[in-house]
């Protein structure tokens, strides 16, 4: 759940075409929440926009903006677009947002979609996050429970989508405990 402060939000920092995201709001009144997500793409995101994305994602303003504000939403619209560009670089920055995850149930959700998307690049990152006591349980839980996140429903066989279809992601029944021990 989102915290609601009054802090002001320099928006003036991000210029388009991410600026855009900054006015989406919650997705959830668009009806952009999984298993479709708004194509970021078509708002003219691309490669080069991956390190400003990034910093958006992990804006501490935007996190604290007011609940009310659609600022608030744009760390979650800036992840969702570096899943459906594959962002590699993303990987490590976004890392950092799953100890603050228990707080905040987008986060637990899209996040382990969004290293799904961006693909094999994303496992040893996460392998390394996992193994890392000094992450809290739940932010190792995360990523680590629900692999239904990962195309086919398995990091280890993940290829890239193409870029016509940027928000596909075969989503898999949930596998129990035992069988992901098996795989």
């Amino acid at each position: 759940m989102r915290a609601i402060t009054n802090r002001p939000v320099m928006s003036e920092t991000y210029h388009d075409p991410l600026a855009q995201l900054l006015t989406l709001g919650d997705p959830r009144q668009e009806g952009w929440m999984p298993p479709e997500w708004r194509d970021y793409l078509a708002l003219g995101l691309a490669p080069e926009h991956v390190p400003e994305l990034v910093r958006m994602a992990l804006d501490e303003d935007l996190h604290g903006a007011d609940l009310e504000s659609p600022e608030v939403w744009a760390p979650l619209h800036a992840w969702r677009a570096l899943g459906q560009l594959r962002a590699e670089s993303a990987v490590e920055p976004l890392l950092q947002l799953l100890d603050r995850s228990d707080d905040d149930d987008s986060m637990q959700e899209d996040l382990p979609r969004v290293f799904g998307m961006i693909g094999p690049a994303a496992i040893p990152g996460l392998r390394d996050f996992l193994a890392d006591a000094e992450h809290g349980v739940w932010a190792r839980i995360a990523p680590a429970t629900d692999w239904s996140k990962w195309p086919n429903g398995s990091p280890k066989s993940v290829s890239k989508p193409s870029r016509s279809s940027p928000t596909s992601c075969a989503v898999m029944p949930n596998r129990s405990a035992s069988s992901m021990r098996s795989s």
